[in-house]
């Protein structure tokens, strides 16, 4: 479990950097993840990220509005990949599972 929250971390603080986003955005990003599905319940956890790295952006590090926007969509795929990664890191945890119980 903790791999998976360090994989989720790394993935979606990769995807705000390089779209140019600074350690306020990755926060804003990530606290929009935990609220995001508790506001909007489907779309929630898409939306969260975009609009907490937007915000924090705005709000920290005074960026413009297209700057902000640019990187709440780092952060978007940023979560997409980091999708992508625990969904290969829980395959290779169920491989090693039945490896070692058979």
């Amino acid at each position: 479990i903790v791999l998976l929250f360090i994989a989720d971390y790394i993935a979606n603080m990769i995807g705000i950097k390089k779209y140019g986003g600074s350690k306020a955005g990755v926060w804003g990003s990530t606290i929009g993840i935990l609220v995001g599905p508790f506001v909007i319940p489907f779309l929630g956890i898409l939306i969260g990220p975009f609009i907490g790295a937007i915000a924090a952006e705005l709000i920290f590090n005074k960026r413009s509005f297209m700057e902000s926007l640019k990187v709440g969509f780092g952060s978007v795929i940023g979560f997409i990949s980091s999708v992508v990664t625990k969904t290969i890191i829980q395959i290779i945890m169920v491989i090693f599972f039945f490896i070692v119980v058979l």
